[in-house]
């Protein structure tokens, strides 16, 4: 009976499996023997795609800061803004597939590449920077923070713009799904027909990009840029997606749930300002706040267990 009955649970997940296929473009379906291994392999967890997300964070600082010195930079030679705005977007964007590479190719794992690229951008700061600010620079960015739209800021627009386009790479694009299946499990991903190195390469440079993004924003916003600039961009990004109900192991995920936890994040700090709350006290609370939601999590994990 034991045998019978694990036995029809094979079947069933094998069925789920070969639904879950469909995600897939017509060109990447796996072999009838594949799809039988991949039954024992995929992770379901009751949720409909697993959210790949949490191994790259810790480069986002890094690159921030070394596209905002790479935009201070060339404002300073006298470059105009439509030149310096693709570059600081450049620059993002090659240090973030530097780090899928060596995530994807080397084989390094992602910790220990994100970590380690991130004192390397931050040491290039330094030695660029030479310690000092880069400040006085012009205000041709200053209307994509501060200007309006009609009735609408600006910057509004701007997250609205880039919440729009994430959504319809990981809703609507086949791209999207292989990031999911990633996160979810490697191995299934490859034994379905997923390119895994080079989603991983793609990931890392959307990210970094993104935090080219950031790089432009904060110049426009303050005109200068800090030796200190990202300080605390890692524990944030992680802290909003995780409030936002992201689970850190992938299986649960969505891009509103982070815009909400972003949100908190920010309301929180601004209570802390209005209320007198010396702003050291941030990074307490923020991480405090993480402890507690992560240990709720590994409760709830522990008393209701995934199942393969």
């Amino acid at each position: 009976m034991p045998r019978a009955r694990a036995a029809r649970g094979d079947r069933r997940r094998q069925h789920r499996v070969r639904d879950r296929l469909a995600l897939f473009p017509d060109g990447q379906q796996p072999r009838a023997d594949h799809a039988r291994r991949v039954g024992a392999l995929y992770r379901f967890g009751g949720h409909d795609a697993c959210h790949h997300h949490g191994r790259h964070r810790r480069q986002r600082r890094g690159i921030v800061a070394v596209s905002a010195i790479v935009i201070g930079k060339a404002y300073q030679a006298g470059l105009p803004v439509y030149i310096v705005t693709p570059l600081g977007l450049m620059a993002g964007t090659a240090l973030g597939a530097f780090n899928g590479f060596v995530t994807a190719k080397l084989k390094v794992p992602p910790i220990i590449a994100t970590l380690g690229s991130m004192y390397i951008f931050s040491a290039i700061m330094f030695i660029v920077i030479g310690g000092a600010w880069i400040s006085g620079l012009p205000g041709t960015l200053s209307p994509l923070v501060n200007g309006w739209v009609g009735i609408l800021p600006a910057s509004a627009l701007v997250i609205a713009v880039v919440y729009l386009i994430a959504w319809i790479i990981l809703r609507k694009l086949p791209f999207g799904n292989h990031i999911y299946a990633i996160g979810c499990n490697e191995q299934s991903a490859r034994l379905v027909g997923i390119n895994v190195d080079r989603t991983k390469i793609m990931t890392y440079a959307l990210l970094g990009f993104l935090a080219g993004v950031a790089a432009l924003l904060y110049v426009a916003r303050l005109r200068n840029v800090e030796i200190n600039i990202g300080t605390t961009i890692a524990l944030e990004a992680i802290a909003a997606t995780i409030l936002g109900g992201t689970n850190i192991r992938g299986g649960v995920g969505s891009l509103l749930g982070t815009l909400l936890g972003v949100a908190f994040i920010r309301i929180m700090q601004n209570g802390l300002v209005l209320t007198g709350v010396s702003s050291l006290w941030e990074t307490v609370i923020i991480g405090s706040l993480l402890i507690v939601v992560l240990t709720a999590d590994a409760l709830r994990n522990r008393n209701n267990p995934r199942v393969l």
